[in-house]
């Protein structure tokens, strides 16, 4: 129900003026229909699996699905993995409005990254721009970048890369679009290019084309959350420049993502910073005396599953990874999952799978004697540290 419904966007064959995306209509689509008919009954699915990092719906979750659904946990620290989660990049953009609606500083960004990911990485990825005019910019870009690489690297290699770009509409590694046209599509990377910005001529900013319309936010909850690694916004606006109106307007939310986006970085490299509060005293207890003992402390929201507290080594230099994921036994998150098959087999397994180690926490213990069980969970944390300290670092190598 929160995805792209049936427009018009597309009878029109004109699409040389801006003016052209304004005039999209929405339709009711097949759901508000059978919905409206009182036929059927409205059911809302819980689990989230796309997002290989909780940042990548976190926006969505809490601005559309009322925080309902449920997703997996990283045993990592917020923010700290270069390679998943959402970043963002301000660009000095230079949107043109007569006659031309492509900005192509953002275009350039957004070739720079993609060709980055293509000649380093073995990710697939999609780019998406807020109206045709800049899809079809940085896609004459990317392949006139490509052709002027040719002389860079060995023929092979430019010849693989080539055919990423030329794969069959199916299996197409790489795709280009503009935000009308990427429902059901995921990739590994979502490079989103704004396009939009302030006109420098009239001081004013654009018009957004179909995100003020009708279901404008849609629009924006489908283009954000079609990344399965990570999502790159490049953007010529912050937030501060968009001025509402209707709080409930596309435009709205997007000024609302931008803020989140701008946010992100900034936020989740501040450890310990208690991002989620819990609501339960015990959970909060052991975090504080984690923390003032020195240990790196996520807390985890009640979307995440099953995991509320997860800890990481005293010292940065050992990186980022968390040890444990502390499981509070009894608790809201456990309450969640109806069957004991699930709370006490398929969910630990699930998460164990991602590269947790799982701790589990029961409640009357620790009420009975919290020095006693905080001692036990701090000889484990410093056993694990310990282990980490003496682990040789992985080195990947990419082909």
């Amino acid at each position: 129900k929160k995805q792209l419904p049936p427009t018009t966007f597309f009878r029109s064959s004109n699409t040389t003026g801006e003016d052209d995306e304004n005039k999209d209509e929405p339709m009711e689509s097949i759901l508000d229909q059978a919905i409206r008919s009182g036929k059927y009954s409205n059911d809302q699915l819980k689990w989230h699996y796309r997002s290989e990092d909780p940042s990548l719906i976190e926006f969505s979750n809490h601005h559309f699905y009322k925080d309902e659904l449920i997703v997996l946990p990283v045993p990592y620290l917020r923010g700290t993995n270069p390679d998943k989660g959402v970043k963002f990049v301000k660009v000095d953009g230079d949107y043109n409005r007569n006659g031309k609606r492509k900005n192509s500083a953002e275009a350039k960004q957004v070739v720079d990254e993609l060709v980055r990911i293509l000649v380093n990485t073995k990710d697939t990825v999609g780019v998406i721009a807020f109206n045709n005019a800049q899809a079809g910019l940085i896609d004459t870009m990317v392949t006139k970048r490509l052709d002027e690489m040719k002389t860079e690297m060995s023929e092979e290699q430019h010849e693989r890369i080539k055919a990423r770009m030329n794969t069959s509409r199916d299996e197409k590694w790489v795709f280009i679009k503009s935000i009308e046209t990427v429902q059901g599509d995921e990739r590994d990377v979502i490079l989103l290019s704004l396009t939009y910005m302030f006109d420098r001529q009239s001081g004013k900013l654009s018009t957004f084309g179909p995100l003020n319309k009708h279901g404008g936010e849609k629009r924006l909850n489908v283009a954000v959350t079609r990344a399965k690694k990570r999502l790159v916004v490049f953007s010529s606006m912050k937030s501060e420049d968009i001025r509402i109106t209707n709080e409930e307007s596309g435009v709205s939310y997007l000024k609302k993502f931008i803020k989140f986006a701008e946010n992100f970085a900034e936020e989740s490299h501040h450890t310990n910073k208690s991002h989620h509060a819990s609501k339960c005293r015990l959970t909060e207890k052991i975090r504080g005396r984690l923390i003032a003992e020195g240990w790196r402390v996520d807390s985890l929201p009640e979307t995440h599953l099953l995991i509320s507290l997860a800890v990481a080594s005293k010292a940065p230099s050992l990186g980022n990874q968390h040890l444990l994921g502390l499981v509070f036994t009894g608790g809201e998150k456990e309450a969640r999952l109806t069957s004991a098959r699930s709370r006490e087999i398929l969910t630990p397994a699930l998460l164990e799978k991602r590269g947790w180690k799982l701790y589990n926490v029961h409640a009357r213990n620790w009420c009975r004697d919290f020095n006693r069980e905080y001692i036990k969970l701090n000889s484990e944390l410093e056993n694990l540290e310990k282990n980490l300290s003496m682990k040789p670092k992985e080195v990947i190598e990419i082909e």
